[in-house]
């Protein structure tokens, strides 16, 4: 599902919107609370103060919604963090390959799985872009 702003008059037809962000189901069934996310996947902020216009639309194979809400986000550290799964995708477009995760964590590249070390690969956030002529690597989110 994605979220916009209606920037325009909300009654008027051809209204024009901001894009906020989307919410990505997580599969599974059952109920999940999702996160609104940017177009990197990382967590959207947005400022409601006063009265405005959302917009929800649903996306073409979107499964089935019940509900959501719109809460305060506050950011709570756990001093014991809990290792969760990241998801990872890679993708390919002529030269390039990208690397996108969720949920954090850093970006850990090797050359040789056997014998190698697992070193951060300095400064990369999520979408990382490598060139695929580059050295052959291994990649891993932690």
């Amino acid at each position: 599902m994605q979220l916009d702003r209606v920037t325009s008059n909300a009654s008027q037809p051809d209204q024009t919107i901001e894009k906020l962000g989307s919410f990505k189901s997580l599969g599974g069934g059952g109920y999940n609370y999702i996160a609104l996310t940017d177009d990197s996947g990382r967590l959207a902020e947005m400022e409601l103060n006063g009265e405005m216009t959302l917009r929800a639309t649903i996306l073409s194979g979107a499964p089935a919604l019940n509900f959501f809400m719109v809460t305060p986000a506050v950011e709570v550290v756990d001093p014991n963090p809990t290792p969760v799964d990241t998801v990872l995708s890679v993708s390919s477009i002529g030269n390039q390959i990208t690397i996108s995760w969720a949920e954090g964590g850093t970006l850990e590249s090797v050359a040789d799985l056997g014998s190698g070390t697992w070193n951060a690969v300095n400064g990369a956030s999520s979408p990382y872009t490598t060139d695929a002529s580059a050295a052959q690597q291994y990649f891993r989110v932690r």
